[in-house]
């Protein structure tokens, strides 16, 4: 068996020297993007440029060996802009916590450089980042302000804009009306040429925006007029749309119909003409809603049933389930409950597909950011690795001779004492399998514990709604019973006496509905307690309720709410909780 592996390996050491060259051209042709000398720095800029939405990792180490390339000659200029690649690798691709420190980088080369324009951008960009992530408000705004600074050292009109619009756009997503007001204003006092339309236009729109929000219609409505004749002149279709849908939203707030429609179907037909039809579907559901308002039923079910045919064809599930929800409560308001019926089964079906949709965006998401995380020094070291073995035939020849023969020592010592460790694996095997075994009944058990509990508790609660509907009803009987003539009272009030009697079983099942829920969870609950003690009893229950895994649907249905009701006492706890939107707060109470 030795002498075997030992000439197995012999041969093998052999065919590997015959083919050192073939391997050295192989590797050569595989690494010639990654290897590259000083004067290739503008083709790897390329290649990272048109990589980067297809392939990230090797979009990075382009943009990363062509920074390794402009700090062997000093270049800065080189340094910052490939420094801004890969900040904006990172940024676009799920990770922008990792594109700051290549952001600071590059603003350190910017500002050696007196670049104060790019410098502004940057700024913005690194605002951006505090901002839209929830790290530091605060410095969001510092960040800002220094983009404002560099745009107005920059004597460039299209910087200060481009700088000022983004402040703007800081204030108003942070509720501060009056000062993104104030800062529109500005930029609005800039000359107009054929280099910012586009931003005054934007500007008016966004103006008349926070005008319509602030319930100021009459106000806003120059300001979108204005934005239009700019949009017109510079042909820019999507800002159009919008304008539109203001127009029609400020008309229907002022109750002025014939406007409101004209301009609901202007929007909708220009959206549509455009191949906008994510647009075209927004502002049909707002117009369908806003024929409901008005009473109109059998107009607002035309528009939401194209709106729901055409939106589930496409699988756009988020404004689908809105409209199917829309025209279930249509039908129902002309009694036509069958259908209604059918079409709340349907939102029901659609709304799971869009979170199961949702799930895998935010799933996709953190994969990509997870694989972006790269280890710089792990790919010098591969670099090296690749150089040596380019420029070092002999030495590689030597080294996989070395590695031969210790492998086929190793090898020999390895069957040598496999023969007397067989045994020990295999009942190692054994053992944990019998483990893996004895986990896996351990976790069904417990699952169907969690199953039973909560559908016991379903099942009261719904056995409680039931209690409640039949007290109304005895109500009723009682009232028909106090106004009904004395010689017919008697007969009556023993008829409801029975009723109550056949129903005794009923009285006495729902007692104790909030006792069980604390017998089965005492323990969730005193650590619920412990940590929030300022918590509502209201909100304990809904804890409980989703610790058992109860969905929005099942608890409205308990609590004798509305799914919306719901949500809203969902995200009031998320607050009080300090939990951030992409936690799941039924695996934060599964922790406590």
């Amino acid at each position: 068996m030795i002498k075997k592996t030992f000439f197995l390996f012999l041969a093998l050491s052999l065919i590997i020297d015959a083919k050192c060259d073939g391997l050295n051209r192989i590797t050569k042709e595989n690494t010639d993007v990654i290897i590259v000398n000083e004067n290739r720095f503008e083709r790897l800029m390329e290649l990272a440029k048109s990589y980067m939405d297809s392939n990230h990792e090797f979009a990075f180490n382009c943009a990363y060996k062509a920074n390794e390339i402009a700090t062997q000659t000093n270049n800065i200029e080189r340094q910052a802009a490939s420094n801004i690649i890969m900040g904006d690798i990172f940024n676009n691709n799920g990770s922008p916590l990792n594109a700051i420190p290549y952001y600071e980088k590059a603003l350190e080369g910017m500002d050696a450089l007196n670049n104060y324009e790019e410098m502004s951008k940057m700024y913005i960009n690194l605002s951006n980042i505090y901002n839209n992530n929830n790290l530091d408000i605060t410095k969001a705004f510092t960040l800002m302000h220094k983009a404002v600074d560099y745009a107005n050292k920059s004597n460039s009109q299209y910087a200060f804009i481009n700088a000022n619009m983004s402040l703007a756009e800081l204030y108003y997503t942070n509720n501060d009306y009056s000062s993104a007001l104030a800062t529109y204003d500005k930029v609005l006092k800039t000359k107009i040429d054929d280099k910012n339309y586009r931003f005054i236009a934007e500007a008016f729109t966004n103006k008349s925006e926070i005008l319509i929000r602030q319930g100021e219609y009459e106000e806003a409505i120059p300001f979108i007029d204005s934005s239009i004749v700019l949009c017109k002149y510079n042909s820019d279709i999507e800002l159009i749309i919008e304008n539109y849908g203001f127009m029609a939203e400020i008309y229907d707030s002022l109750n002025i119909l014939d406007k409101t429609d004209n301009y609901y179907q202007k929007t909708i037909k220009m959206a549509y003409d455009n191949k906008e039809y994510e647009d075209c579907g927004k502002y049909m559901y707002n117009y369908g809603l806003h024929e409901i308002r008005l009473n109109n039923i059998d107009k607002a079910i035309d528009i939401l049933k194209i709106l729901c045919d055409s939106t589930e064809t496409f699988r756009w599930f988020d404004i689908c389930y809105l409209s199917c929800y829309q025209l279930s409560k249509c039908y129902a308001e002309i009694n036509d409950y069958e259908m209604a019926y059918k079409l709340f089964n349907k939102y029901d079906i659609i709304y799971d597909s869009a979170n199961k949709v949702r799930q895998k965006q935010m799933i996709d998401k953190i994969k990509t950011g997870h694989l972006l995380k790269l280890n710089i020094e792990e790919l010098k070291s591969k670099e090296m690795d690749f150089a040596n073995k380019r420029d070092n035939n002999k030495t590689r020849i030597t080294s996989i001779t070395v590695i031969c023969v210790l492998s086929v020592m190793l090898v020999t010592f390895i069957v040598l004492y496999s023969r007397h460790r067989i045994l020990f694996y295999k009942n190692k095997e054994a053992l944990s399998a019998q483990q893996l075994r004895i986990d896996k009944m351990e976790n069904e058990l417990m699952t169907m514990n969690f199953k039973s509990n909560k559908e016991i508790l379903v099942n009261m609660a719904l056995h409680f709604k039931f209690y409640i509907d039949y007290v109304e009803t005895l109500k009723k009987d009682l009232k028909i019973i106090v106004d009904s003539p004395e010689s017919e009272q008697k007969n009556k009030i023993k008829s409801f006496y029975a009723n109550i009697q056949n129903n005794t079983l009923l009285l006495n099942g729902i007692q104790g509905l909030n006792s069980r829920i604390n017998d089965i969870y005492k323990d969730f609950l005193s650590r619920l307690e412990q940590q929030y003690p300022d918590l509502t009893k209201t909100e304990k229950r809904l804890c409980t309720m989703l610790f058992i895994n109860m969905s929005s649907k099942e608890i409205a249905a308990i609590t004798n709410t509305t799914i919306r009701s719901v949500e809203t006492s969902r995200y009031r706890l998320r607050k009080k909780f300090n939990l951030l939107r992409d936690d799941d707060m039924v695996e934060f109470l599964k922790k406590i």
